[in-house]
Order: C-alpha cells, then structure tokens, then sequence
C-alpha cells in the first residue's frame, strides 16, 4: 500500500480525524499535490501553509459542497492549478 498515491493529485474535503489522516498522507509525500477545501478561508489557507512547510504542494479552494456551483468551482480551479485530480478524500 505504501506509495499508492505517489505521484497522484488529492481534493480533500474531509474533516476529523480523515482530515488529519489526509494531511498527514500529504505532508510524508504520500500525495504528491492537493487542494484544501473548506468553507473558512483562513483554515484552508493555514493547511496549505502546513503542507509548504513540509515540503509537499497544496492550494486553498473554498466555498460550500452543499452548492453545486460551488463544488464545480473547486475542482476547476484544482485542477487548474494541478492539471489532474485523482483521488477524492
């Protein structure tokens, strides 16, 4: 299992314990690149300052997954910035 989503590119839009689950997948490289997406700008943006620090890639999108305009947003403008999205957490 180890290595599985080297290489890969993440939305992650969980939270809890997934959410620390994800960001750690993240920050040991496990997840080459991702996107944070939460409804708080701010939170979203200190996570991305987290992952920079650890030497992996993350931007901020936010907006609400109960809006579909929104969710259609997001994944634009992830994608946007990565070129791909592979996994969904």
């Amino acid at each position: 299992m180890a290595g599985r989503l080297k290489g890969k590119v993440a939305l992650i839009r969980a939270r809890g314990w997934a959410w620390g689950a994800s960001l750690g997948a993240l920050r040991r490289g496990r997840c080459a690149r991702g996107w944070r997406r939460d409804i708080n700008a701010k939170a979203a943006a200190e996570t991305v300052d987290l992952v920079g620090k650890a030497g992996g890639q993350a931007v901020a999108v936010t907006g609400d997954v109960a809006v579909e305009a929104d969710v259609k947003r997001m994944v634009e403008e992830g994608v946007g910035a990565f070129g791909a999205l592979h996994v969904l957490l």
